[in-house]
């Protein structure tokens, strides 16, 4: 059984409530304020998907709030604290339901990717065997951060930094290890969440006069992932929209230029996702640049054999090496 939910005046007067308790008071807020706006009950994404056949008003878990202004409809979540105004908890997204004054069953609208982007921005220092030092700058928003700050409403900022440090082996490659010296912007919801995370460790294999090295510092892991898995009955569900910006700068060993690096490219796929590859070498120096937008959300089975391709077509792009070689290699 779900609680009811309090009066309004009797959150206002304790300060505390529930999610939805929260989100009444501020739906009878915005109405004594004089907008137009309407309670919009919705089914849990990250448990449950509305079935409007099924009549029963218990698969709707989470009140929303709908404005009504300029003719344009803006949701909010006031239950989900930190949550950026105009913007919705991924698990509320998508989400069916019942809402005040509509003739039909209503379902929320996808976050906006701009709403979702993670940068990594890594400055590495290289050696002749492969070892690797530097710092990378992390910074996020949408989704991502509102993990990150609703988890620091919860407990210690010294478990926050264990969790954030335990983050980064998914994304550092094999053998390279990241500790954050802190967050910033973890009480807030405007804005980028950021870290700064220094790494080392040993990134390639020396062979010869030749240094082996991933085209790609950061890891790819979901993308092969899709690329590996032949079939599939249940639908996919990523959650949310984004785009993931990653840029490494490689500072080369001294006497050692580029040999190969990963290729400039654009793999799109109309209507859903599109790759972009810039490389910009130097003067001992190599700027490589992978950016991934991704607009599908959720994917029906049938569509999963387009999606399998797209990935493995990235899958592809992603084991391209990067080939350091020493000056006296030349002509070898």
């Amino acid at each position: 059984m779900r609680a009811e939910l309090k009066k309004a005046e009797g959150v206002w007067n304790e300060k505390s409530g529930s999610g939805n308790d929260i989100a009444a008071l501020y739906l009878a807020l915005a109405r004594a304020a004089g907008l137009q706006a309407d309670g919009l009950k919705v089914a849990d994404r990250s448990r449950e998907i509305f079935d409007p056949n099924y009549l029963s008003l218990n698969q709707l878990d989470d009140l929303l709030v709908v404005l009504h202004i300029d003719g344009k409809d803006i949701y909010l979540d006031p239950g989900q604290k930190l949550c950026p105004f105009g913007q919705l908890a991924w698990n509320n997204t998508l989400a069916g339901g019942l809402q005040q004054n509509a003739k039909a069953t209503v379902y929320t609208p996808p976050n906006l990717i701009k709403d979702a982007i993670t940068a990594h921005a890594a400055d590495l220092t290289l050696d002749a065997h492969g070892a690797v030092t530097g710092t990378v700058k992390i910074m996020m928003n949408g989704p991502q951060a509102l993990y990150w700050r609703q988890l620091n409403l919860t407990t210690d900022p010294e478990e926050v930094k264990k969790r954030f440090n335990e983050s980064l082996r998914s994304l550092l490659p094999d053998g390279v290890a990241g500790e954050a010296a802190g967050i910033q912007g973890l009480d807030t919801s405007a804005g980028y969440l950021a870290a700064a995370v220094k790494v080392s460790g040993q990134l390639g294999t020396a062979t010869g006069k030749r240094t082996l090295l991933p085209g790609f510092f950061f890891s790819t892991g979901a993308h092969a992932q899709f690329a590996s898995e032949e079939r599939r009955t249940a639908a996919v569900d990523l959650h949310f929209a984004e785009q993931v910006i990653d840029d490494a700068i490689y500072h080369l060993p001294v006497g050692y230029t580029v040999e190969g690096a990963p290729q400039p490219a654009q793999l799109p796929w109309p209507e859903h996702a599109v790759l972009v590859v810039k490389t910009a070498p130097g003067s001992g120096v190599i700027d490589i640049k992978h950016i991934f937008a991704r607009g599908f959300v959720l994917l029906d089975p049938k569509e999963y054999p387009a999606l399998r391709d797209y990935y493995q077509r990235i899958a592809a792009n992603d084991d391209q090496q990067l080939v350091l070689t020493s000056a006296g290699a030349a002509g070898n």
